[in-house]
């Protein structure tokens, strides 16, 4: 049963321990820019079929399809590890949906403690042999604090919890 949505076809969804996924196919296009900033013809560029228009250099063009998985419903681990891309980036597609509605099942502190735990598991280098490159351990953290403050400025009312302002105290902390 494929549907489209948004340039890609909803494929299933896939159970994993503690989330699931929906998951789309997306067809993508690679097209060979014969002429670059480095004068090599092996130079490519990466658009989606939704971004791709038309080409003069159609018999370069390659395409693939790409595997997307998109978070439907997980732990609360889960959902803040969502909240970034395969490769480390934070994903804004994410961000705004999970702070939109994290409140329903979660409260800003645990959601608080959840994310810097991650920040924590790649400062030691726990999680896995991705996580143990230096270059990867980098991206995560200014990941996590590009995430954080992207809650401090969008919904800063999380943070406002007198007496003691315990979500504020761990920042400061970190």
């Amino acid at each position: 049963c494929w549907f489209e949505m948004a340039g890609a076809r909803y494929w299933g969804d896939e159970r994993t321990d503690g989330a699931l996924f929906a998951v789309y196919l997306r067809k993508v296009r690679y097209s060979s820019h014969p002429s670059s900033s480095l004068g090599s013809s092996e130079d490519s560029c990466r658009q989606t079929s939704a971004e791709a228009g038309t080409s003069d250099s159609s018999d370069q063009l390659q395409w693939e399809t790409v595997r997307e998985r998109v978070i439907k419903a997980g732990t609360l681990p889960r959902l803040v590890q969502s909240l970034f891309s395969q490769d480390g980036g934070s994903d804004a597609r994410q961000l705004h949906v999970f702070f939109a509605t994290y409140r329903a099942f979660a409260e800003p502190f645990d959601v608080l403690r959840t994310l810097l735990g991650l920040y924590d598991d790649t400062l030691t280098g726990l999680r896995s042999a991705k996580s143990r490159r230096p270059e990867w351990r980098s991206r995560i953290r200014d990941s996590v604090r590009c995430v954080l403050g992207f809650w401090l400025e969008a919904w800063p009312e999380d943070f406002r919890e007198p007496p003691h302002y315990p979500c504020l105290k761990e920042i400061i902390e970190l």
